[in-house]
């Protein structure tokens, strides 16, 4: 809707069509688009899942043609109206209380910090209060996930470590070697505490803690 509208109304526009609020948000990131138009809590979702620290929502349009299009609803099979009556009834019950509950709970992003942290479990959180600055270091040439320009960390990892920092409160230091054994040699030693970046093998299995993929 929103490509129709701004296409008949802002014909001077140069539009990229997309598929998914992932190819729109990558599009950003990868310089093809200078902003990408969506649902304020269906970007920030996204954005907050795939650890995107390098994006932000920074407002709305303005337009209420377009406010009121993007304002859902349930949808039932037009031979139902008994199920539609009966959805209505539902909504109609809750409470402003339960909204604002429901609200808290996927909306706000302090809420849902809280959730993360209160998943630790007591030897995890104490962990991390006597752990607040960890060493971590990446693969020099594995983009987009992990790669180094300047001696700075880039790419998908980074942004991980970064969320990982915002979410738990511990700063995580960038060591940049010149080679990959000299990453994997400092890991073994204890001069870094992680690696992004590492392939699983059976032979590193049995060196290091390597967390499933999600």
């Amino acid at each position: 809707m929103e490509q129709r509208y701004l296409s008949t109304h802002y014909p001077n526009l140069d539009l990229i069509i997309v598929d998914s609020t992932g190819e729109g948000l990558n599009a950003v990131l990868g310089g093809e688009a200078e902003y990408f138009i969506c649902s304020a809590n269906t970007c920030e979702t996204y954005i907050y899942q795939n650890f995107l620290s390098n994006l932000e929502i920074v407002g709305s349009l303005g337009i209420p043609e377009l406010e009121k299009q993007n304002q859902a609803r349930f949808a039932t099979r037009s031979d139902w109206p008994e199920l539609n009556s009966i959805i209505n009834k539902a909504i109609d019950e809750i409470t402003d209380e339960q909204r604002q509950i429901l609200a808290d709970k996927w909306l706000d992003k302090n809420n849902r910090h809280k959730l993360l942290v209160e998943t630790l479990t007591d030897e995890e959180r104490a962990w991390i209060e006597s752990h607040t600055r960890i060493a971590f270091s990446l693969p020099l040439k594995l983009p987009p996930f992990a790669y180094v320009v300047d001696g700075e960390p880039k790419g998908i990892a980074d942004d991980f470590v970064r969320r990982f920092e915002k979410e738990y409160g511990i700063e995580a230091h960038f060591i940049a070697y010149t080679s990959w054994k000299q990453i994997v040699d400092a890991v073994q030693s204890g001069e870094i505490d992680f690696v992004p970046g590492m392939n699983i093998t059976e032979e590193r299995k049995q060196s290091y803690y390597l967390p499933s993929l999600h």
